[in-house]
Parts: structure tokens; C-alpha cells; sequence
């Protein structure tokens, strides 16, 4: 029996799926991302505790698809696989950016672009023909990550609100339920030394956003427009204005309330007729394991049906 690792590595989850060369997924596992000294002893620990669930180890792994979001070209891919190669004795790895991952994993829908927008944000477009990607171009977009855009900005209008500087908001209290206190000079010590993961507060901004709270809400409006804004560069940067597209959101932020932000894209890009936005139905790290089981033909069918990996309803 033949088996196979995909693993998708976000800002927020890392994600690993083990297989066999019959397409049945035999374990899956899923732990916070980082940070940590070494990503990559960090991605072979994670890979290592996926398999204890089902008793096989490295060595009998056929091949390994890892994507994770420091790869951006064809020769940083190239040099990260054959550093994997090196730490795990294998010659069957293939490596690519995690965007990559998330198209695989809506390849029932046949996208031509991924919009992914979790701790960090990307945008890549992905054209396919008869198997052969034509365009495949990916972009940081460092400025709307949701530590930053969502997160970070969040939790510095509800201290600022807290401390009775700025309008009143329900991020107050969740200031103080972040930070574990309510002590004001106790949470500027916290701000200063850095120990508060701004990426973490996003979900309490989305929670107030869809309880109408109007300063979660403008985040959320902003954040969206940000990114609507770039998904319409990127169309017209290719010249694909006018070419019919599925284009798939995907990442932490576009979970749980994230169809809060999902909506605002949406009415952002209603001029253009030709474009169709999905939520992905299954997990990136489903593509990531696809991208190995398409290198050896193996069978697709059973994974589909795993419910497990299943985390979005497609969006019509």
C-alpha cells in the first residue's frame, strides 16, 4: 500500500492530511501555526503526529505535497523542495504556494483566481487549460493582512474607546477579555512589550461586526473594499475583465462571520457581470493532497465524500 501526505500551512492553522493510493483519507491533523525558531522541523512534527494516528511513519510515505506561504516563485519552490528532500530522504515532494493548495481544493469549480484571507492575505490568479496552468501570478498584499487591517486596528479602536478617547464600542470589553485584564496601565504594558497576538483579535471584531457595533462594522467595510480593490487590479492588470471567471475566497477571515466581509467583496465588484465569487466546499489541505494523488493517478472519489474536510458551503 502506497500513502500520501498534503499538508497547507496558513498564518493561522497548519493542516495535514494522510492518504492511500486508494484515495481514502486515513488521518488528519490540524494545529495553531507558530511561531516558532524552525517552520520546517515545525511542518515534519506536524506531519510526524498525523501519522502516529494511523502507525506509519516518514519512511513510508510514497510522496509529499507541502504548501506553505514563503514560496512565491518556481525558484524558491524548487530550492525549499530539495531542502525538504535533504531533512525527510525522500524524492517525491512537491512544494507550492499555499494559494496553490486552496485552487486545487475548488477544482470542482475550475476558479481562476484565489483571494485568501486569513492572518495574512494573498492574491494569486490561476488559468487552466486542458491541465497546463497559463497564468499563475501571486501577490502579497501586505497591507490588508488581518493582523493589521482587522485585528490590530480593532483592538486599538476598542482600547482607544475604553479609554474614553474615542466612540463608544462593544471592542471595549473585549479589549479586556483579550489582554485577561481589565487594568488599563496593565494592557499598555502588554502593548508595549509586544506580547499580544493582533491576529487573534479578528474573530472578536467579527463577532461585534455581526452584532451591528458600527466600529467593527466600518473595519469590515474598509477591509472589503481593500480587497475588492485588488481583485479588480489584478483582472485588469491580466486583461480578464471581460473573460467568465470563478474566483474562490478562502482563508481565516472569510470564516465563521467572515461572510460579513464576503459581502462587502461581493458588492464591490457587482459592475462586473463576468465574474462569479465562491466560498471553497472543502479545505486547502485538500488540494495539497490532491496535488500529490494527480502526480500518480491515484483515485480522487473517496476523498470527496470525507465530510471531514469539508468546512464551506459552495456559494452560488
Amino acid at each position: 500500500m502506497e500513502y500520501y501526505v498534503g499538508l497547507d500551512m496558513g498564518g493561522t492553522k497548519t493542516d495535514v492530511l494522510i492518504g492511500d493510493e486508494t484515495g481514502k483519507i486515513l488521518a488528519r491533523y490540524v494545529c495553531p501555526t507558530g511561531p516558532v525558531d524552525d517552520y520546517t522541523v515545525f511542518l515534519i512534527d506536524c506531519m510526524v503526529k498525523a501519522l502516529s494516528q494511523c502507525d506509519i511513519s516518514l519512511c513510508d510515505i510514497h510522496a509529499f505535497s507541502v504548501c506553505v506561504p514563503w514560496i512565491t516563485s518556481d525558484e524558491s519552490a524548487n530550492r525549499y523542495r530539495d531542502y525538504l528532500q535533504q531533512k525527510i530522504s525522500n524524492r517525491n515532494i512537491f512544494t507550492h504556494n499555499d494559494s496553490y493548495a486552496a485552487w486545487r481544493s475548488a477544482s470542482h469549480c475550475f476558479p481562476g483566481g484565489v483571494l485568501s484571507a486569513g492572518t495574512g492575505a494573498s492574491l494569486s490568479f490561476f488559468l487552466e487549460d486542458e491541465g497546463k496552468v497559463l497564468v499563475h501570478g501571486t501577490s502579497v498584499l501586505s497591507e490588508f493582512q488581518a493582523g493589521k487591517a482587522i485585528g490590530r486596528q480593532g483592538f486599538e479602536r476598542g482600547f482607544a474607546s475604553a479609554q474614553r478617547y474615542y466612540e463608544p464600542t462593544s471592542l471595549s470589553e473585549a479589549v479586556y477579555e483579550f489582554a485577561n485584564t481589565n487594568v488599563i496601565e496593565e494592557i499598555r504594558a502588554k502593548i508595549k512589550d509586544e506580547s499580544l497576538q493582533y491576529p487573534l483579535f479578528t474573530p472578536y471584531v467579527m463577532d461585534a461586526a455581526s452584532k451591528g457595533d458600527k466600529v467593527a462594522l466600518e473595519l469590515v467595510e474598509l477591509v472589503g473594499k481593500g480587497l475588492a480593490t485588488h481583485i479588480r487590479a489584478g483582472l485588469t492588470h491580466l486583461c480578464l475583465t471581460d473573460r467568465k471567471l470563478e474566483f474562490i475566497l478562502t482563508g481565516g477571515v472569510l470564516k465563521g462571520q467572515g461572510n460579513l466581509l464576503e459581502c462587502v467583496i461581493r458588492r464591490c465588484l457587482t459592475d462586473i457581470p463576468t465574474l462569479k465569487l465562491v466560498c471553497a466546499k472543502y479545505e486547502p489541505v485538500y488540494g495539497a493532497l490532491m496535488i500529490a494523488y494527480e502526480r500518480y493517478n491515484v483515485n480522487k472519489a473517496i476523498v470527496i465524500n470525507n465530510e471531514d474536510i469539508c468546512t464551506y458551503k459552495l456559494l452560488r
